[in-house]
């Protein structure tokens, strides 16, 4: 009799559990209305990096402006510490970047942060 209850009871739990489809059981990230960014392979300067350089940075730290010049693979991956450093200060505070425009997503942010971390690839 105790085998029969204990194998109803985990038949029980079994069938209660097979409506939950796979989307119901994975936690749904929050929707920061932004653009998601590729980071399944390896982040590198030149397809990942640069371009968000390009896009955010460009207006002051390019060839010939008075700050360094972020656009150079050399200079950004000496510089890689510092970037992340002050893209990830709160907006407004002293030596927040970039200057005078909005903070980076946070998918933008966690691209320059697994750059770091994959090497800081060319």
């Amino acid at each position: 009799m105790k085998k029969i209850f204990a194998l109803s009871i985990f038949t029980l739990f079994l069938v209660s559990c097979s409506n939950d489809s796979e989307s119901d059981l994975m936690e749904k990230a929050p929707d920061n209305n932004e653009n998601p960014i590729d980071t399944s392979g390896k982040v590198t300067f030149t397809k990942d990096i640069l371009p968000l350089i390009q896009s955010k940075c460009s207006s002051c730290h390019v060839s010939g402006g008075s700050e360094s010049n972020y656009t150079v693979y050399n200079t950004a991956r000496n510089s890689a510490s510092t970037i992340v450093n002050r893209i990830n200060r709160t907006q407004g505070s002293g030596g927040f970047m970039p200057e005078g425009r909005s903070k980076l997503s946070t998918a933008e942010l966690a691209l320059f942060d697994q750059w770091i971390t994959d090497g800081k690839l060319e």
